[in-house]
């Protein structure tokens, strides 16, 4: 959800009072910044832009499993052929709790998507993750999971922009 930036709204016990988080990013795991006497109240997922394509992949025992490794990648095409205006990814299961991997994400800004910037990302994307390890994959396992996934994510949604028209066949 977080390359999703949802809003979020906490109501106090004091009348009237709405506060409104610009990012899920607050929350942290099974522990929130949420006070005892406040809720989330909602949760809004913005509009995406135009064109947004979207691909989550999981890399689990069996699928109701929680993931060992997944990557969430949404990608908005840019003005020139075969380049990203915007690409956010997402991780999970490779540190504390999910989140945005910005530097990998700057690396395609702009950037033709083409096999070797899609490997860079991937690469840049594993270096951000602190995985642990525990009996389901260690650390090291997680994180080359993780040069895995967004690497399918982004060709996959490469080979979807060329199928919807966004992009040369």
């Amino acid at each position: 959800m977080p390359i999703l930036d949802p809003i979020c709204d906490i109501e106090s016990s004091c009348p009237g009072e709405l506060i409104s988080f610009g990012s899920a990013r607050h929350f942290c795991g099974l522990q929130t910044v949420v006070k005892p006497d406040e809720l989330l109240v909602k949760i809004e997922i913005p509009p995406q832009p135009a064109g947004a394509v979207g691909v989550y992949l999981k890399h689990a025992i069996s699928p109701e499993d929680l993931a060992i490794a997944s990557a969430c990648v949404l990608l908005i095409r840019g003005g020139k052929q075969g380049t990203a205006q915007e690409v956010r990814i997402g991780l999970g299961g490779v540190a504390p709790v999910p989140f945005r991997a910005s530097k990998a994400e700057q690396v395609l800004a702009g950037a033709a998507l083409d096999e070797a910037g899609i490997r860079e990302a991937a690469e840049v994307a594993a270096s951000e993750a602190e995985p642990m390890s525990d009996p389901h994959g260690s650390a090291n396992y997680r994180r080359k999971m993780v040069k895995v996934l967004v690497r399918r994510a982004l060709l996959a949604l490469t080979d979807e922009s060329k199928r919807n028209g966004h992009g040369k066949a």
